[in-house]
């Protein structure tokens, strides 16, 4: 445990270590910070530093083991239409929860007002979820993932013709939700646990990819909102 924390610990000041050295170098050059105004950056810095490895002890500790053990109980045990609403729900509960979502919606209503934010949230939570059942239906079918992301991407230009262009980059900015720090460790290593008793092809193959699929259902969804709203 000790081992563990050192190393998160470590991982987590070298994420912020250049971002620290950066504003540090700004303050003796160009930028001055003002009186006091660095020693608040290291403080909030070593706050931030100590919140990324405390974070990365629960996804280690809870998170990944929880997404590929129930992967591999779908896997075993699962038919696959209840596979594929089980990675539905567990693909849209994760993204409502997760604090990207949340502050992408603030952005959207904040530039939008009259832009709904549990519409919004709903939307791509429910866009997440339905590309999460796909990437599980692409390991049971064994389906080429370049010809599936090109067929979802054409898709996705051809729908931007047709709706306001102002809602075209937010729809496609709400692809990065799926790299929230919740959702992305979660359906990684619960796409795992299903390619690892279901895969028709290459088991480690098949366990990447969901990521980039699921990136595509928020943006899908939110176009598909403004076209038919």
């Amino acid at each position: 445990m000790k081992r563990l924390a050192g190393q998160l610990l470590r991982e987590a000041f070298a994420t912020i270590a250049p971002i620290g050295l950066t504003v540090a170098l700004l303050h003796v050059t160009f930028i001055p910070l003002g009186e006091g105004g660095l020693e608040r950056f290291l403080v909030a810095a070593l706050f931030v530093g100590t919140g990324i490895a405390l974070f990365l002890a629960g996804v280690r500790i809870g998170l990944v083991p929880l997404g590929e053990f129930i992967g591999a109980i779908l896997g075993r045990r699962g038919s696959r239409p209840f596979i594929l609403l089980t990675g539905f729900l567990l693909g849209a509960v994760v993204t409502a929860a997760d604090p990207d979502a949340q502050v992408l919606t603030t952005m959207v209503t904040s530039i939008m007002p009259e832009a709904s934010a549990h519409v919004i949230v709903t939307a791509v939570s429910l866009g997440v979820g339905a590309l999460v059942a796909v990437s599980f239906l692409r390991v049971f079918l064994n389906i080429p993932m370049p010809i599936l992301l090109f067929g979802l991407y054409v898709l996705l230009f051809a729908l931007s013709f047709f709706v306001p262009p102002a809602l075209v980059p937010v729809a496609f900015d709400a692809g990065g939700v799926t790299t929230g720090p919740v959702l992305t460790p979660f359906i990684m290593a619960l796409s795992v646990g299903v390619a690892a008793d279901l895969s028709k092809g290459d088991p480690l193959a098949d366990s990447f990819g969901l990521v980039a699929l699921a990136c595509v259902g928020p943006v899908l969804a939110l176009l598909l909102l403004a076209l038919f709203r």
